[in-house]
């Protein structure tokens, strides 16, 4: 037996998918024990999470006070902070999984595997508190998913590739409390019975009102229309789901009133609400921890965002489910893909053949997402470029078809992303071997270090394009960065090592684009109908 330790110094929703990497570590690691670091005021979301052996804490609010209050030395932070540490230093450890992956968290891992002799996986320090990159996928976290306008990998997808680990297929180990699941099915089909107007076959729909954030919420008017659409709709009845706080109450009630208060409310906290979320057929939701536990759940899920960028990193997980960018007809949009995850017939899926309607899959990268009517987008393709790219230099063999992922597409537009893409590569490359001839002369005199930086400098600014070609200079970038502290000509040396690496992946790169450009090539003439693209990708 080994004992592992996740650290997660995040929110709830985060926690959530650290039990589904625990999962996943655990189906390739049977005879670990999983513990869980994270701070006091989430952890409640661990307790509907069965993966964990035990929970630790962290008293944030004690040890913000201690820091930041004048009356107290620093000090009495940093004793607060190793008192509630003791516990762990306690148990022998074999890896320690920096989950959060912030400074924070990466400062907390290291000073916990000088105490235990644990191995880090994730971010970590080296000796002069520079980064370890020990995979590509560190790489992809820290440098890769912050620098994409889309991101080309979901968070969940990093984590598990700096684990080492393939992702859980199978189901989740979620508490079942006996009691919740009595009341639940008891207060749902009672409330199936008394509609008698709908009849005791007609589905449950759950909305979450709101998340902690207002950027992330749907305005009240358009949620009472929501609600509105799916009474009216004699196959659908709409429960509104919030949580214990005061805020959520208010709202609930607000809107409850305009319905004469005839709507039902369910309030749980998370142990609750994993019975509450198996009773129902599909979940309504923005982008707040609630998805998270349905996906762990195996709850069928439409998430609205406002910011698609932000989905592209942490979106709902389960595969087919519904992920709709909210614009002027996102009420009918949102209707339609709740009648059809409760039935995927050709009639229904019609009504939601919409550019701002996304499915979500599994490829062999990890999670990804698709508009449901394949219509080509720019952005998408440069996206999956990236993905592409990303694959080859992880070792892990992509069957990306651009012809499965886009319906139907122009070729002259995807000809010019990847001319942009070819020549952006060619100007790297001029850089780099202009930075190169620099080096072999650095050492000769101050004059020829001196071009060596300009021509350095030059190269690295490469990284701020939104391209494929950028990742392996991002990727040289962040290794140069952390070179470790030695002589002058070993560091030259080492960039010296580094620079010819990056010419290999800008080959890589271009053997990508013309992978894509060839296949591009033989796209059919004629269009493919709805259901022929949408069961292409999804089978």
């Amino acid at each position: 037996m080994s004992n592992v330790l996740f650290v997660n110094l995040k929110r709830n929703g985060d926690i959530f998918n650290t039990a589904a990497l625990a999962h996943s570590y655990l189906k390739e690691h049977p005879h670990a024990t999983p513990y869980i670091l994270t701070y006091d005021e989430f952890k409640k979301a661990t307790k509907p999470l069965s993966v964990f052996k035990g929970v630790f804490t962290l008293d944030r609010k004690k040890l913000t006070t201690f820091n930041n209050h004048n009356l107290y030395s620093n000090g009495f932070a940093l004793d607060e902070l190793l008192c509630e540490l003791k516990g762990i230093e306690s148990i022998v450890w074999s890896d320690i999984i920096n989950y959060s992956s912030d400074r924070a968290s990466t400062f907390l891992c290291n000073y916990l595997q000088a105490a235990t002799n644990a191995n880090i996986k994730g971010v970590s320090f080296g000796k002069y508190n520079n980064i370890d990159y020990k995979s590509n996928w560190e790489v992809v976290f820290n440098e890769v998913i912050t620098n994409s306008n889309l991101s080309p990998v979901h968070f969940s997808t990093a984590y598990h590739g700096m684990l080492g680990v393939s992702e859980n297929t199978g189901s989740y180990s979620i508490k079942r409390i006996k009691k919740h699941d009595d009341t639940v099915e008891n207060n749902f089909t009672s409330l199936k019975k008394n509609n008698s107007a709908k009849g005791a076959n007609c589905s449950l729909v759950g909305i979450q009102l709101s998340t902690s954030l207002d950027s992330k919420n749907w305005d009240s008017t358009q949620i009472t229309k929501l609600i509105e659409s799916v009474l009216d709709d004699y196959e659908l009845y709409p429960l509104i789901l919030i949580a214990p706080s005061d805020e959520e109450r208010a709202l609930s009630r607000e809107i409850n009133e305009k319905f004469d208060n005839k709507l039902v409310v369910v309030e749980s906290d998370f142990l609750a609400l994993s019975s509450v979320l198996r009773g129902l057929d599909v979940l309504v939701t923005p982008d707040t921890s609630v998805k998270h536990l349905a996906d762990l759940n195996e709850v069928k899920v439409v998430e609205y965002t406002h910011n698609l960028e932000t989905t592209l990193k942490q979106g709902s997980r389960g595969k087919s489910n519904i992920i709709i960018d909210l614009k002027d007809n996102s009420l009918d949009l949102i209707l339609n893909s709740i009648k059809f995850l409760i039935d995927p017939t050709d009639s229904a899926i019609k009504k939601i053949w919409n550019k701002n309607v996304y499915f979500t899959f599994d490829d062999q990268l990890g999670w990804n997402l698709r508009p449901i009517n394949g219509e080509f987008s720019t952005q998408l393709l440069k996206r999956q470029l990236k993905r592409t790219y990303i694959a080859n230099w992880c070792d892990i063999t992509l069957d990306w078809d651009i012809k499965k992922y886009f319906s139907d597409y122009n070729y002259s537009e995807v000809q010019t992303i990847i001319d942009e893409e070819k020549n952006f590569i060619g100007e790297v490359s001029r850089d780099l071997l202009g930075t190169l001839r620099s080096l072999v002369k650095a050492s000769e005199s101050k004059a020829e270090a001196n071009n060596f930086v300009v021509s350095l400098d030059k190269l690295l600014n490469h990284c701020d394009k939104d391209l494929m070609g950028s990742i392996p200079v991002s990727e040289f970038k962040a290794l140069l960065e952390n070179l470790d502290r030695t002589s002058n000509q070993e560091q030259l040396r080492s960039a010296e090592e580094l620079l010819y690496k990056l010419k290999k992946n800008l080959q890589m790169a271009l053997t990508c684009l013309n992978t894509v450009e060839k296949d591009a090539r033989s796209m059919p003439i004629s269009k493919k109908g709805k259901s022929e693209t949408f069961n292409e990708v999804t089978a």
